[in-house]
């Protein structure tokens, strides 16, 4: 990948072109790049969070790089290198920056990420052994990151040891 500087500072004055960046299998969009991809392309699931070596928070979205050729169906764009796709926007499609910026804004920041508390069950010890299933089915899996989904799992063992236990 890129330095995240350097594609953040690309983006700053972008408004006609969707810059795709290959990151491993998958192509991911950046801050205005996303915006446009999410809103004329296709709406993938968006990623916000704080990156301390950029000094701010950044949006972004991926997909699976096999899926390039089907979503640019129609489309104009060009392949700049082996990790690097432009996308050019149609005539009535713009990036404007108040959109686009209330668009972020609205944007939920990642739980776990800039200082967002994840759920956590506050008193463990004192749970029902029945509420085990209830922190499982309640637990939002599709929306946590793999560190959130492991610190639950911590959670649940240590309410198994107690259950047990007592």
């Amino acid at each position: 990948m890129s330095d995240i500087r350097s594609l953040l500072s690309e983006e700053q004055l972008n408004s006609s072109i969707i810059h795709l960046h290959k990151e491993g299998l998958f192509y991911v969009a950046y801050e205005r790049s996303c915006y446009a991809f999410y809103k004329y392309i296709k709406p993938f699931k968006l990623s916000k969070r704080y990156v301390k070596s950029a000094g701010q928070e950044v949006v972004k979205l991926g997909f699976p790089s096999s899926g390039l050729e089907k979503l640019m169906a129609g489309r104009e764009w060009e392949q700049v290198s082996d990790k690097h796709v432009r996308i050019t926007l149609n005539e009535n499609e713009t990036i404007e920056e108040l959109a686009y910026s209330e668009w972020k804004k609205a944007v939920q920041m990642q739980p776990g990420q800039g200082g967002v508390a994840t759920e956590a069950p506050k008193d463990i010890q004192s749970m029902e052994k029945d509420s085990l299933v209830r922190m499982i089915l309640s637990f939002p899996l599709e929306s946590r990151t793999p560190m959130d989904c492991m610190n639950f799992v911590c959670e649940l063992k240590r309410a198994a040891i107690n259950f047990h236990i007592n």
